[in-house]
């Protein structure tokens, strides 16, 4: 595995984790609310469900994070298909597809219980919706995404539009959010930023980029060097023929061609 790749991979899962774990001391957190919740089932019977979810959520992406991060000390092995680059770049799509699925489905039943409590009252907020939108978008295309794959990859395009679409989902989510809750939200949009790096990597090598200027510069670096050589051998001729010719006397000819080769080696 190249090694901009690696980079890519292990900020991705690194920041994922860092999500979980701050997802799940929120969730900590906010357990005495979870259990007045049900003094109010009646009429906030989605809450005690969607804080469940949540909590469920944060537990699979500590673990599931975790393994990925710690498997790519593994994908140099081909004989274990289970730790291969393909995979974990997948799991890294589902991963956001479980998170935009079950936030999309927090999003609708508090929608729904709304509607529940106040009937024809209830308004819905127009981030909510946009929010909704925009998850659903990358949703669909995270899942098309891992059906049409490229060179047993996740589709490039579908990826980007996933990545780009989950941002603009969580920049209106942090517009609605507040605490902790916007801090897990700013780790994943770095986590978002790293998995872009990722898609960029695929077209264009930066192992390779990296290496095509070192050895560009190793070829100015010969050439000026032959090109001095040149330059110091045409001085020691005509240095030469000056003391050849008598112009120059043998103790001078002696420290001009010191002069010149010491020039060579600087």
């Amino acid at each position: 595995m190249k090694t901009a790749t690696k980079i890519t991979m292990y900020s991705f899962w690194g920041l994922l984790l860092i999500c979980g774990l701050i997802g799940f001391i929120s969730d900590l957190a906010s357990i005495g609310t979870f259990i007045d919740s049900f003094h109010y089932i009646d009429v906030l019977w989605y809450m005690p469900i969607a804080y469940i979810l949540d909590l469920l959520f944060n537990i699979f992406l500590l673990v599931f994070a975790s393994l990925n991060a710690v498997s790519i000390y593994y994908i140099a092995d081909e004989n274990k298909k289970k730790f291969s680059q393909e995979k974990i770049i997948s799991n890294g799509l589902l991963t956001l597809i479980v998170y935009l699925g079950l936030n999309i489905l927090t999003a609708i039943l508090a929608i729904i219980n709304g509607y529940v409590v106040a009937g024809s009252q209830f308004t819905i907020d127009a981030s909510t919706i946009v929010c909704i939108v925009f998850g659903v978008i990358a949703l669909v295309a995270y899942i098309i995404a891992l059906n049409k794959k490229e060179e047993d990859k996740p589709s490039l395009v579908f990826s980007a539009i996933g990545y780009g679409m989950t941002a603009l989902f969580l920049f209106v989510s942090m517009s609605m959010s507040s605490g902790i809750v916007i801090a897990m939200e700013v780790f994943l949009l770095f986590a978002l930023i790293a998995g872009a790096m990722e898609l960029i990597d695929r077209k264009v090598d930066f192992t390779s980029l990296i290496n095509k200027k070192e050895t560009k510069e190793d070829n100015v670096k010969k050439v000026e060097e032959s090109s001095n050589s040149e330059i110091v051998i045409e001085k020691l001729n005509k240095l030469k023929e000056l003391y050849d010719q008598g112009i120059l006397t043998e103790e001078e000819y002696s420290q001009k061609r010191k002069e010149i080769v010491d020039s060579l080696k600087v």
